[in-house]
């Protein structure tokens, strides 16, 4: 009667009506947050419809899944695609990936390009994927600022960064950046609660206080009662109140 093992969206999503305020709230105020929880406990539910709901208030939004990334250069491409995905673009820059000829065939992607020519140096191998990423943090500002849109953009399970080569390099990195960025804000969220605090919470934490941390509970009881009572009604299932 359950769905279980992927993020859930429109009646299947209950609850966390208060976190949801909280976040879009301090979003929309510049302040950046981080979800802390373990997993299954419905981060990415949550921040698919934190997303869902900024995008029909006319912000722009960006997700990256760290988790499902192994290298700097396929998380900077990820960037890009999401980022372009605000002006309808995200399928046209996937689609000619590799071909700068593809890439210039595209007239509203072209016109991207020419103003930010490190797409160009990226498709033709000029940078390295450190460079890449570093330019790739950069264009969540700056494409934003050229657009005069606000953006809130999300690293789901950011603590898997914990598992690249240079991890504190690219913390430091991004600490660096974001802290400076006038028009976007960020939603970080992350399972290990011992990874996550050493980011985000202790005094000595790359992210001190750039954040608003919030630990995620369970869900409230007559919420999740009420849910199991639709469920049971709509399955016809007999059940005891009690």
């Amino acid at each position: 009667m359950i769905q279980v093992g992927k993020p859930v969206s429109g009646n299947e999503f209950i609850g966390r009506e208060q976190e949801i305020r909280e976040i879009i709230t301090y979003l929309k105020i510049g302040q950046s947050i981080v979800v802390i929880a373990p997993r299954r406990f419905g981060k990415t539910s949550l921040i698919l419809e934190v997303i869902r709901r900024l995008k029909k208030d006319k912000y722009f939004t960006g997700y990256i899944d760290v988790f499902a990334h192994a290298s700097l250069d396929t998380i900077a491409s990820s960037i890009i695609s999401e980022v372009l995905g605000n002006h309808g673009l995200k399928k046209a820059y996937v689609k000619s990936k590799g071909s700068l000829l593809k890439m210039f065939k595209n007239i509203k992607l072209k016109a991207v390009i020419e103003d930010f020519e490190f797409i160009l140096g990226m498709e033709d191998n000029e940078y390295d994927e450190w460079t890449s990423f570093s330019h790739s943090i950069d264009f969540i500002n700056d494409f934003s600022r050229k657009s005069n849109k606000k953006i809130a953009f999300t690293f789901d399970e950011y603590g898997d960064l914990m598992k690249f080569k240079k991890a504190q390099d690219i913390i430091k990195l991004m600490r660096s950046k974001i802290q400076k960025q006038e028009y976007a804000t960020y939603l970080f969220s992350g399972s290990y609660k011992s990874v996550m605090d050493s980011l985000f919470v202790f005094n000595k934490s790359p992210f001190y206080r750039l954040t608003r941390v919030i630990n995620l509970s369970y869900l409230e009881f007559n919420v999740l009662k009420k849910y199991m009572k639709k469920k049971c009604l709509e399955f016809k299932v007999s059940y005891n109140e009690n």
